[in-house]
């Protein structure tokens, strides 16, 4: 099955194999057929109008958009200006993995929605092959699938006094490995120079060859 919204693919994804998992779309016009591939396929490129829009200096900022700005921050471990985001975006791809949007931002998908979204996430998974793929928000994480999941040796780290443990990969059919790990939601409380420091020690922790920029 085919993702109804495409993932955003940095024209130099394949430089870092880095996934960034995000969990669901917002949009209030409510569509007959959303979510059918071929019903809207002006809404394919809706996850990568997203990213062009935020890395537009042109577009007025606003709320949503520090979201991006906390996360990217968190791959390269200083705060960073519009070209280096154009950079680390390049270097990335994006997928929302509700395959429906919420009415409402911060909504929660059903169990049915999640359940409904598992071909089209696995056909990315096979399509792109990431090396790393780095999930937005304990919900989203609770929510994937365990179809070709196993857990990895926890990953034991001093943040905010509590263990993070996060961690797990995905064994592809096809044989390839994509590694895991569950971060706070970059829209709600997430420090980006301590999310860099746990990124770093699950990158190092799988041999993970992501040059920083």
């Amino acid at each position: 099955m085919q993702p109804f919204f495409l993932p955003h693919v940095g024209t130099n994804y394949a430089k870092t194999g880095l996934l960034v998992l995000g969990e669901s779309h917002y949009c209030n016009k409510l569509c007959r057929n959303c979510g059918h591939c071929g019903a809207h396929p002006e809404c394919a490129n809706f996850t990568t109008n997203v990213i062009r829009g935020y890395l537009n200096p042109n577009v007025e900022r606003e709320g949503w958009m520090n979201t991006y700005l906390k996360f990217e921050r968190s791959l390269v471990g200083h705060k960073t200006n519009i070209n280096e985001s154009s950079l680390i975006w390049d270097e990335v791809a994006f997928y929302n993995y509700l395959q429906v949007p919420m009415k409402a931002p911060r909504q929660a998908g059903t169990k049915a929605q999640y359940k409904q979204s598992e071909d089209a996430f696995f056909s990315v998974l096979e399509t792109l092959r990431p090396q790393l793929m780095i999930v937005w928000g304990k919900r989203l994480w609770h929510h994937l699938p365990y179809t070709y999941w196993s857990d990895s040796e926890p990953l034991i780290i001093n943040f905010d006094s509590k263990e993070h443990e996060e961690v797990g990969y995905y064994t592809l059919p096809s044989g390839h490995v994509v590694h895991a790990l569950g971060v706070y939601h970059p829209s709600a409380a997430y420090s980006w120079n301590e999310w860099y420091n746990v990124i770093e020690t699950i990158k190092k922790k799988i041999n993970y060859g992501y040059i920083n920029l």
